[in-house]
């Protein structure tokens, strides 16, 4: 596509202000259709035409051909709804959870392509939410050199706690009583959690409630899965409390390890109960429902972002100013250097996405000093 053809897209969605998404078939080969579908998703997305931004939807042609094309319909459907602000349903509980009022709940997640790491954090103010507006976004990427490059630098996870804490007050009025972290595991011991990660949120003075997530183990239950029985006690870790959720009978186990509990969760059987209900519940808090989910709805998001992101790169970008997306659904991009400069600089002198010389800074420079 070229600019011509974007630029009269753009022009013909304003014109006609009364639609609210875009509905792209894909056709051609599945190399084609993945750089179209990069390329379209970055111009709906806000990041070529910073004055525009449109929720999008896309359907590959030849899953229109098939005998699903009625089913694949009425999905299409169902996520262009949600994407333009619509809710399909709620969730309710039979009882008030603890954890559910006034807490903010963060996920983080990580994806590795093409020698690359991106990590995404999701933050919501309503773990049972399916109303897109009480999740943001934000993210960030780097090189992949060894398994503790995943963790989050201390600088950055400081500021993204920090926007997320200021959109909570903003979306609910209040600053959050307690923070819920689910973090998705790397292979590193959890005192090393505790260095990068821990320490820095622990520095705000919100109480929390920290556990790693491991979605692919090698425990297995040699039965007929239940969707929402729970593993614990003897097969779990000795050294952290650790359980097991099947969150759908079609999905494997997920396991959950508390590494600090400052909540006082895991000290009556009652609360332990309640977080076993409240995270299989918020495994359906995901519209459109997928077969097979195995992790609440903040980590599906956190998940799902990560891997977008990846499929953003591509070799015309010329910075992290093209990644940046005026969308609000959208993961908001951070640059580490920008963050480490304004603990020297002040921030007037501040720029975005931009080389000490004043010139934009190639995705490359960027991954090599983050």
């Amino acid at each position: 596509l070229s600019p011509v053809c974007l630029g009269s897209l753009r022009r013909a969605a304003s014109i006609n202000a009364e639609y609210m998404g875009i509905l792209f078939v894909l056709c051609g080969g599945e190399e084609h259709q993945k750089q179209l579908k990069a390329l379209l998703s970055r111009f709906c997305a806000g990041s070529i035409y910073k004055d525009f931004w449109m929720a999008t939807q896309f359907v590959k042609a030849e899953n229109l051909r098939t005998g699903r094309a009625i089913n694949v319909g009425f999905e299409v459907i169902e996520q262009m709804l949600f994407k333009t602000g619509k809710v399909l349903y709620t969730i309710r509980l039979e009882e008030d959870l603890a954890l559910v009022d006034n807490v903010m709940w963060i996920a983080v997640d990580t994806c590795h392509e093409n020698g690359l790491l991106y990590f995404v954090v999701c933050a919501c103010c309503d773990p049972l939410s399916t109303r897109r507006e009480d999740y943001k976004f934000y993210a960030s990427m780097s090189h992949q050199n060894c398994a503790s490059s995943e963790l989050i630098p201390s600088a950055m996870t400081h500021e993204i706690t920090k926007q997320a804490i200021d959109w909570y007050e903003g979306r609910v009025g209040t600053r959050p009583r307690a923070i819920v972290v689910l973090r998705d595991d790397v292979s590193v011991p959890y005192e090393v959690h505790y260095q990068k990660e821990i320490g820095v949120l622990r520095s705000f003075g919100i109480p929390m409630l920290y556990l790693v997530v491991v979605k692919n183990h090698s425990f297995r239950i040699f039965t007929t899965p239940i969707s929402g029985i729970v593993v614990d006690k003897e097969p779990t870790s000795f050294d952290s409390f650790s359980f097991y959720v099947q969150h759908t009978k079609d999905s494997r186990l997920t396991k959950y390890t508390v590494v600090i509990d400052e909540l006082g969760v895991t000290q009556t059987q009652e609360q332990i109960r309640a977080l076993y209900q409240l995270l299989y519940a918020m495994s359906h808090a995901y519209p459109p429902h997928k077969v097979g989910i195995k992790l609440p709805a903040i980590c599906q998001w956190a998940d799902h972002f990560a891997t977008w992101l990846s499929e953003m790169i591509s070799e015309e970008l010329g910075g992290l100013s093209d990644m940046q997306f005026t969308d609000p659904h959208r993961p908001i991009m951070l640059d580490l250097r920008n963050i480490l400069r304004s603990e020297h600089e002040s921030p007037r002198f501040r720029m975005s996405s931009a080389a000490s010389d004043g010139k934009p800074a190639s995705i490359s420079s960027i991954m090599q000093e983050n």
